[in-house]
Parts: structure tokens; sequence; C-alpha cells
């Protein structure tokens, strides 16, 4: 009876075996749909990405002929195409399209603070900050809308990792076209220390223009829009955080400003990274000492490329083996104290002896009432 019993079974089961297949398939099916919906939308990136790029500037002021202004690269920064320095902020730009209008999003960036325990990138700023020369038509190269679109800014909250006294005292902000900026987190170290690598990152939000906007298209019954944002990853200074351990000190291109995320989503390699060479510390730009024959002196001259922290000057002059003397009575004010432009600066020594060699540099003093001496310029002052 059992084995009667069991080939009943069996038959009821062979007779259904299809219908049962079927409906299994058809579960599958629907399961695995319901997962495309739901994982879909955390993993594609929903936006083009136009450029991320930065500003190549030739000797500091921009390329003279063929590509004017901004060479904007997606390479490194090297001493080849720029000559940015310590102190100064390495322009950044962001272009984005396929947004749906009236839509909300987040860009999440990476800049590396420290590399080895020396200071980088130590906080984001606005992209003029000493590019000032930048002009509309320069930061929308290649953007069709971009120079009509309206432009919105959003204030950068200080790093607490920096002390108050490094930031640049001007105001700090995001800049876009296309849209609205509406939040920006505290830059927070995303990985490492900084005694050694770190990375620190920063989340803006914001929302997409009207439907209406310069840097929107319609295309058949779909419009999209984009948007540009600027800023600047400031580059950090040994007069801040010491000799020997600032971004001139850092060999390699091993630190960045990098594109990161959209919406929470990754965005793949997107670095604009700057290479050995591109910073500098000098805070001179040139030096001068010659013999006037006509007033029996010997005329110096100077350019301070900045005077962010910087008070004064002073002369110091020697002759032969013998000590550094401040020749000046008092300190030689600087023009621009706090700002990151220089000025020309001149003095006449007239307590010199023909016949005889002299040298001669200058003394910066800042702010901290630390002090750093220039390059020495010789001067022969002719026999009579």
């Amino acid at each position: 009876m059992k084995n009667q019993k069991n080939s009943h079974f069996d038959s009821i089961l062979l007779k259904n075996r299809r219908p049962l297949h079927r409906a299994a398939v058809v579960l599958t099916l629907l399961l695995f749909a319901v997962l495309l919906v739901n994982i879909q939308p955390q993993h594609a990136l929903a936006v083009a990405i136009g450029a991320y790029d930065q500003c190549a500037n030739d000797k500091g002021v921009g390329y003279a002929s063929g590509d004017t202004g901004c060479r904007w690269i997606n390479g490194n920064l090297n001493s080849n195409n720029s000559a940015y320095q310590e102190g100064d902020a390495t322009v950044q730009r962001l272009w984005l399209n396929d947004f749906v209008p009236d839509s909300t999003h987040t860009i999440t960036l990476s800049y590396g603070t420290t590399k080895g325990g020396k200071h980088a990138y130590d906080f984001l700023t606005t992209w003029n900050l000493s590019e000032s020369w930048i002009t509309l038509d320069d930061r929308c190269q290649d953007i069709t809308g971009c120079t009509t679109a309206a432009e919105d800014v959003f204030s950068i909250s200080d790093d607490p990792n920096v002390p108050a006294a490094y930031f640049v005292p001007a105001s700090r902000q995001f800049v876009m076209r296309g849209g609205d900026l509406t939040a920006a987190t505290t830059p927070t170290i995303f990985s490492g220390t900084y005694t050694s690598d770190s990375e620190t990152r920063i989340t803006i939000s914001f929302t997409v223009g009207p439907s209406n906007g310069s840097l929107c298209e319609t295309k058949g019954q779909t419009t999209t829009c984009g948007v540009v944002l600027w800023f600047g990853g400031h580059v950090a200074r040994q007069l801040d955080w010491g000799a020997g351990t600032s971004a001139g000190s850092i060999s390699g291109s091993p630190y960045h400003v990098a594109f990161v995320e959209m919406d929470g989503a990754s965005v793949g390699q997107r670095d604009n990274q700057m290479q050995l060479g591109a910073p500098t510390v000098a805070e001179l730009d040139a030096i001068e000492a010659d013999w006037n024959e006509t007033t029996a002196q010997i005329d110096l001259s100077w350019t301070s490329a900045t005077e962010h922290n910087v008070v004064g000057y002073n002369v110091q002059r020697k002759r032969g083996p013998g000590r550094w003397k401040q020749i000046n009575p008092a300190l030689i004010a600087a023009k621009n104290p706090g700002m990151l432009f220089g000025a020309v600066y001149n003095f006449n020594d007239a307590a010199v002896k023909h016949g005889k060699k002299y040298k001669y540099r200058i003394e910066i003093v800042y702010a901290s009432g630390a002090a750093r001496v220039s390059d020495v310029v010789k001067v022969k002052v002719p026999k009579e």
C-alpha cells in the first residue's frame, strides 16, 4: 500500500510540474525586477560630467596668446604650465549636465590636506582669492549659456583643524551658476591624520535652476539643465605651518582636489593634481641693487608678491666677512598688509665708500613677530 500511495502522489506531481515551473520562473523574474528598481538609483550616476578641470595660469597671470587667460586642464599643475605660490588658491571648475529642472542634489569634494605630515591644501576658498585677473568669459570657456546664467554664492565653513589665524582675511565662498547653493557641511577629515597622509571632505547641497535658465536645453519633450561650480584650493604656507612642512616641501604630485561623489554615489577617479615645482614659498618677486653715479649712492628696490601677514621690511647690509647690519632707521611698513598682492619698494644707501663691495638682503617681518630674509644681491662701488 505504501508503494501505491507514493505512485499516486508521483503521478500528481508529474501532471502539475510544468505549471509549477512556469510559476517559479515568473516569481523569480518579478523578484529580480524589484531588486533592479531598488538598486539601480543608488549606483547609477544620472548626470553627465561636462568638465572637472583647473586653471593652469602660465606665469601667474594667464596665457597671453592662443588659449588666453586660464588654460583649463585635467592634468597636473606644474612649473611648466603654472606659477602658483604658497598662499595662492588654485582655481577649480566643475560643470555638470542633464539635471531635472528644480531638482535638488549634493556634491562631495575631497582634498589632500597633508602628505607625510606636510600640509598641502589646508582649506577651500573662493576661486579668485589670488587669480583675480580671470574674466567671466574665461571662467565660462566652452560652456554654452554660462555667462548669462544667474550666479549664487555660499559661505565655506572654517575647518576646525586649521587655526583661525591661518585663514586669509577675505570671504571664502563657493560660486555657482545655473543653480542655488543651499548648504555646505563643515570640512571633516575623511581619512588619516595631520601627522601622516590625510584627506578632508566637504559636501555641498544645491537646487538646479528652473527650466528657462540659460544652462538648460530642450530635446523633444524633455528639458534638462546644467550647473557650474567654482572654488579655490588654498596652497598651504610655510609661514603658517612651519619651515619644511608646507606645500612647497612636498615632492611629486601626491595631493589633489577631487570630485568624489554625486548624490552619495561615487563618480570614479576625478582628480585635479598639483605637482612639485608649482607652489613656491617666495614672497618677494625681485630685489635689485645698483650704483647711482649721479647721486653717489646705491639704489635698492624690491617687489613683494604677497603681503598676507606681512607688517614690513628691513634692509640689511654687510661688507666682507662682517655681520649683517640693519641700515634703515625704522621698519619700512608694508603698503598692503593682510592682502594677497604686494607692492614696489625703494631704499637709498649713501653711507658707502668708493672701491668697496657690499652685500644687501631684505628682511621680511611678519605680524607674528617672525622674520625671514631674501636672497642676497651684491654691488661694487667704483673707485673715484
